[in-house]
């Protein structure tokens, strides 16, 4: 009887840990997930800027060619 009690309570504790391992390992992937979308927002980000940034440049570049031109 007492041995039964015992394996019972190995199983569970074994059971406990598996799970405590699964959620962190659930975690984690959440954490990299969420750092890896906050990267390609800034990539994203900073990529529009500089195309702003350039095509801003080539505008006043065309305006200073055309107001010269004259």
């Amino acid at each position: 009887m007492i041995n039964i009690n015992i394996n019972i309570i190995i199983i569970i504790i074994i059971i406990i840990i598996i799970i405590i391992i699964i959620i962190i390992i659930i975690i984690i992937i959440i954490i990299i997930i969420i750092i890896i979308i906050i990267i390609i927002i800034i990539i994203i980000v900073i990529v529009i800027v500089i195309v702003i940034v350039i095509v801003i440049v080539i505008i006043i570049i065309i305006i200073i060619i055309i107001t010269e031109g004259y």
